[in-house]
């Protein structure tokens, strides 16, 4: 079985390009929405990962929505993952998010705050 997540479909940026690809990021709700899908869709084997094969002997679909918080400096704090299958990935999500999602600066200060669902379906060979 393989996972594909199908939440959205963009390509892989370093966050040093991100900051030169979206300098009005923060700023500019389109340009904000862009960059965050970008970071996210970069890190889908990350997530992939944590979904593994043991959660679609129940199910063949499943939705995972994040929620998080993109500080100033592009890093990101307070997050959650309500998940519907186990702890030990809702945990797993979470430290993706904190650890490896780098987000460019905030041209305009503050906090961001995310919720994005992922659609995770089995795919059988």
């Amino acid at each position: 079985m393989k996972i594909i997540l199908v939440s959205f479909v963009l390509v892989f940026l370093s966050c040093t390009s991100l900051n030169k690809k979206y300098p009005n990021f923060g700023v500019d709700q389109l340009t904000t929405d862009t960059a965050i899908r970008d970071v996210l869709f970069s890190n889908v084997p990350n997530f992939q990962k944590c979904v593994g094969e043991q959660n679609f002997k129940k199910k063949d679909s499943f939705v995972v929505v994040l929620t998080f918080k993109i500080t100033p400096e592009g890093t990101t704090k307070d997050a959650h993952a309500n998940y519907e299958i186990n702890d030990n990935t809702s945990g797993c999500m979470k430290k993706v998010v904190l650890q490896d999602l780098k987000f460019p600066r905030n041209a305009k200060g503050g906090l961001i705050s995310v919720t994005q669902p992922l659609n995770f379906y089995a795919k059988n060979n």
